[in-house]
């Protein structure tokens, strides 16, 4: 009886005393190995490539129904057809320029990703696939980016192309170019902190042209694409047909977007048929200047 009631005791007390004892505080995880880090960015680039494909169909498939419901207000008799070109040039610009904005933010999610990776190494260590030119991660990402900003520059020059067909039983023609989009910058990951961002490049979007197939000289070119918000605005000067010009100040958003319709957007189309360059210029001290060109059909 005294035994058992010992052992009781005893094992009252070990339980007390087990129940009892601190927790040891888990330490950090240990940093990745060189082989996983790889691994990781690998993993890393495909996700961002995901998200970046879903985002770039969501703005697709908006460009699409923008285009589809311009078409319907024209055969509804709501708008006209040269407000359905002013509408649609605008929002292929915005296309163009989600597009744009969409690809870097892809470049700079994966930058950061990385430079944490690298951070994790102790900063002295560039695995495979961290520096750009290795022909490995971060360059085949790149690559991936520029095939998808093609797919999808393709895609809108088609779509201005359908839409331009189902404005001709409305006897008015439309023409329509989409310049390449500008590089962004390549992922270019370092430990420290990123570089500040630069400045939006001065760029050209979009461009259409249209005139109505029985009245002469009521063409219209509308333009439009990103510049510095902080550059203030730009002027932009078509010149045509024995050397006409029209001139414009266009406003920059606070995102970086211009646009601009010559004559401007309201206006009755006042440019004859030929072949027109369109020139943007951005600042006084050290302006910078890019252009482009369309045809106003007949």
């Amino acid at each position: 009886m005294k035994m058992y009631l010992w052992s009781a005791v005893v094992g009252s007390i070990v339980g007390v005393c087990v129940g009892t004892l601190p927790a040891f505080a888990q330490g950090p995880p240990p940093p990745p190995t060189p082989s996983e880090a790889a691994a990781q960015l690998r993993n890393a680039s495909k996700a961002e490539l995901a998200a970046l494909k879903a985002a770039l169909s969501t703005n697709l498939s908006g460009f699409e129904t923008n285009l589809s419901t311009h078409l319907l207000a024209v055969g509804g008799g709501s708008a006209t057809p040269q407000q359905s070109l002013e509408n649609a040039a605008g929002n292929l610009v915005d296309a163009m320029n989600a597009l744009r904005d969409k690809t870097n933010l892809a470049e700079r999610n994966l930058e950061a990703q990385a430079a944490g990776l690298l951070r994790g190494l102790g900063g002295t260590d560039y695995p495979l696939g961290f520096l750009v030119g290795d022909a490995q991660t971060l360059d085949k990402f790149v690559a991936a980016i520029g095939k998808e900003v093609g797919k999808n520059r393709a895609k809108f020059l088609k779509d201005m192309q359908k839409f331009a067909r189902g404005l001709s039983s409305a006897e008015y023609t439309i023409l329509a170019w989409v310049p390449d989009l500008g590089d962004t910058a390549p992922p270019s990951p370092n430990p420290g902190p990123a570089p500040a961002a630069g400045a939006l490049p001065l760029a050209i979007h979009g461009i259409a042209a249209g005139a109505g197939s029985m009245t002469a000289n009521d063409g219209k070119i509308c333009v439009g694409g990103l510049a510095d918000a902080a550059g203030g605005s730009l002027t932009v000067t078509i010149t045509g047909p024995a050397a006409t010009t029209q001139t414009q100040t266009v406003t920059v958003t606070t995102s970086g977007r211009w646009y601009a319709c010559f004559p401007p957007i309201g206006t009755a189309g006042n440019l004859s048929e030929g072949n027109y360059t369109v020139q943007a210029t951005q600042g006084t001290t050290t302006p910078i200047s890019t252009s482009a060109a369309i045809g106003v059909p007949e």
